[in-house]
């Protein structure tokens, strides 16, 4: 793993970016930084009020804040959003190693029907609503999400196997 190297952990919210991101980063010895968790500290404010606010100003701040944290040999766990607007997947594929966490659908929907009310764009669907809301909004950001370098796949791969992913793809760069 050279010095140099920046991880972006993205996929959809519920799919474990920030946990696998501390224990990659851990792993790795690398630094760890949740992009959500930097934003909250910039507005001082929790993340759902803001994004309830304004998703505009949300998504302005996401892309502002995405390009100035430039710390290499960090782990960073992106929104489920983040890729899919303002031109951040360039960014993120121009700077770094990316990784899609895939999981599905069904595996999403357990998770996050248990935390809805912290999720912003959760927080006011029921049962039904919140299944069709995964199906669409995953239909709609998997072009962004496919272009990541590695596709870890949780049913499917390790730590281990991420690792040596990301070995392989940082000999090349």
């Amino acid at each position: 793993m050279s010095k140099e190297s920046r991880i972006y952990l993205i996929g959809f919210m519920g799919s474990g970016k920030s946990s696998l991101g501390k224990e990659l980063s851990a792993a790795l010895k690398l630094n760890f930084i949740d992009l959500d968790a930097v934003i909250e500290e910039k507005t001082n404010e929790e993340l759902h009020n803001f994004f309830k606010k304004s998703e505009k100003s949300f998504r302005a701040l996401e892309a502002k804040t995405l390009r100035e944290l430039t710390f290499n040999n960090t782990v960073y766990a992106l929104g489920g959003g983040t890729p899919c607007f303002f031109d951040n997947m360039d960014f993120i594929k121009e700077n770094g190693i990316s990784v899609f966490l895939k999981v599905s659908e069904d595996k999403l929907y357990e998770r996050l029907k248990k935390h809805r009310k912290i999720r912003p764009l959760l927080s006011e669907k029921d049962e039904t609503e919140l299944r069709e809301y995964i199906s669409e909004l995953l239909s709609e950001r998997k072009s962004f999400y496919d272009r990541a370098d590695i596709i870890y796949d949780e049913e499917k791969m390790n730590i281990s196997s991420l690792i040596d992913k990301i070995d392989k793809i940082d000999q090349f760069r």
